[in-house]
């Protein structure tokens, strides 16, 4: 009995490893394609409807929590002012914000170019800045979607198959 109770246990370790894994970078690719709508919303509303930034700021929710708390922090150092251009707003909001939108040094990097688009000099420029930068993570996500459907074919039956010589040793 206790062997069948250890198997289960070590097997249900391994697939909730497994399921982690796969959560996370599930996560990754909403919170990028939040990014993405942001950035089309934006867009829009530069082209379409005029909105100044913090009034577009305020009215816009975002799919994804971690990315409307992003968003929050942003618009309060929009109003308070604190910094002499909205290049380091973005850059401070962002900052404090990696941990928790789990973001890669090449993810955080595009998204630090992102945001001139909603800092830039001219609306020609924020609009032709959003443009790019939602292609850019397009294709990241792309990329992203290709490789986790690779890694996925190799991580779920090797890791299974990890579990299972797991309770053989054990055994």
């Amino acid at each position: 009995m206790d062997k069948l109770t250890g198997t289960v246990l070590i097997l249900t370790g391994c697939a909730g490893l497994l399921g982690c894994w796969y959560d996370r970078q599930k996560k990754r690719q909403r919170t990028v394609m939040a990014f993405v709508h942001l950035l089309s919303g934006w867009e829009y509303s530069l082209s379409c409807e005029k909105l100044r930034l913090s009034d577009f700021f305020a009215r816009y929710k975002s799919p994804e929590p971690e990315v409307e708390k992003f968003l929050d922090s942003l618009l309060a150092l929009v109003r308070a002012r604190q910094c002499p251009t909205g290049g380091e707003l973005w850059q401070m909001a962002l900052s404090d914000a990696r941990r928790s939108l789990d973001l890669d040094e090449a993810l955080f990097e595009m998204l630090l170019a992102a945001g001139n688009a909603f800092f830039g000099t001219d609306q020609r420029e924020n609009i032709a800045c959003a443009r790019a930068s939602a292609v850019r993570l397009k294709e990241w996500l792309l990329r992203e979607r290709t490789q986790f459907a690779q890694k996925q074919k190799v991580y779920l039956p090797v890791g299974m198959l990890g579990g299972v010589l797991l309770v053989i040793f054990l055994l």
